[in-house]
């Protein structure tokens, strides 16, 4: 028997209204109710995040232990007689300086300055693992459950490669770091870190040349206790939502079935800065996923699709063959990122800059527990502005849905 409802959720101190209506047991036609949530938004009593930001310069590696070892646990150099432990993290190799290059370019390209501690690296007492992220450390968000691995020496095989985590100038034979690669960290105590390396010669020269002294580390990272970057006052950036229970998900059973869409904290930021990861979220990283296997949770059952009709329209769940799963990946992703046009299901326009859902998209869902919905997203601003300029507040989703037994969607 379908219900429907409304719901308008802020990311935000927020508010939210519902409008409903529940089922009459002796009568398929729904009866309208309405009720009215007041700041509704994500939990920040459970597992409130700690997010700490740190700054290492020059350090370098003894010549005598050639490897020189850091825990992000302490924010500290490991002694090099713990490094049949798991008390570190990472480490940097020693680099005999070389006017000629050759040392560099051998230990950089080929055998590896830095690497995680990992059972491959060859302490089987390690257990962080790691990733590449294609985002700068600016603009990464959140880490990926679904992309740490362990590290490993063989070439072909290293979570930090010299290819494409550094940048070489091949005439004056140095190397730089990549500006749009982060290497994020998942420690053996499970906290998780985003490192942009910043230099690998003394002084950190802004243009180094062959004569600088290599192997001096100097890089920068922020430390969470979650899986999210941002201090935004939730646990890891997220908003977790339930058809099935038509409620809010605490961010602590973000690894369950328990929530069917999740909704991205949006800073509300008109700085430069903000701007740029205001356009990544909509066009690379994306702002709503459903709870699939592939964005991050194992436990995910959720399936939907996009239907090419406005939501009046829609009036019958598609056949079973549409439902799929929801993947982070922007090829294969349900909710599209395309920036505007008649395929978008957010039109990005660059010039506010801003987002304006399009009415002929629905998206269609099937829940965990085997309900089926349709869902209009109405709006992403506070209070639903109908003309959005810079001083309106983003990140405050409003959308309207009809979850039903069946797949009769009317």
């Amino acid at each position: 028997m379908p219900k429907f409802k409304s719901f308008f959720l802020l990311l935000a101190i927020a508010v939210s209204v519902v409008a409903g209506c529940n089922p009459d047991e002796t009568n398929t036609t729904p009866v309208s109710i309405t009720s009215i949530k007041n700041n509704i938004r994500p939990d920040s009593a459970v597992n409130p995040p700690v997010i700490i930001s740190s700054e290492v310069q020059d350090i370098v590696p003894d010549s005598t232990d050639v490897w020189l070892y850091y825990s992000f646990e302490t924010d500290a150099v490991v002694p090099a007689a713990l490094a049949g432990t798991d008390e570190w993290d990472i480490k940097f190799r020693y680099v005999p300086f070389d006017k000629t290059g050759a040392s560099f370019q051998k230990i950089f390209t080929t055998e590896g300055a830095i690497f995680l501690n990992s059972p491959d690296v060859g302490n089987a007492a390690g257990k962080t693992t790691g990733y590449i992220a294609d985002t700068s450390f600016t603009l990464l968000s959140t880490g990926d459950d679904t992309k740490f691995r362990s590290d490993d020496t063989a070439k072909g095989k290293q979570i930090i490669s010299f290819t494409p985590f550094y940048i070489y100038d091949g005439a004056a034979h140095t190397a730089s770091p990549n500006p749009s690669k982060t290497l994020v960290i998942r420690t053996s105590k499970g906290k998780y870190v985003k490192l942009q390396l910043q230099s690998i010669y003394k002084n950190h020269p802004a243009v180094p040349k062959i004569t600088d002294e290599v192997g001096y580390y100097t890089f920068k990272y922020v430390k969470s206790t979650v899986k999210s970057f941002i201090n935004d006052g939730s646990p890891d950036g997220w908003l977790y939502y339930s058809f099935d229970t038509e409620s809010v998900i605490s961010s602590s059973q973000s690894h369950t079935s328990a929530w069917d869409i999740k909704f991205r904290f949006i800073a509300n930021d008109i700085t430069a800065a903000g701007k740029l990861a205001f356009s990544d979220i909509f066009v690379k990283s994306g702002a709503i996923f459903l709870n699939s296997p592939l964005v991050g949770n194992s436990s995910g059952k959720t399936k939907g699709y996009i239907a090419d009709q406005a939501f009046e329209q829609v009036t019958l769940a598609g056949d079973d063959s549409k439902f799929r799963s929801d993947d982070i990946n922007i090829d294969t992703r349900i909710i599209p990122v395309t920036p505007s046009g008649t395929n978008a299901y957010i039109n990005y326009n660059s010039s506010v800059p801003s987002v304006i859902p399009n009415p002929d998209k629905t998206l269609i869902i099937r829940t965990a527990n085997g309900k089926y919905v349709k869902m209009k997203l109405v709006s992403l601003y506070k209070d639903k502005p109908t003309i959005i300029t810079s001083a309106d507040l983003v990140g405050y989703y409003s959308f309207q849905y009809l979850k039903s037994d069946t797949k009769t969607l009317h």
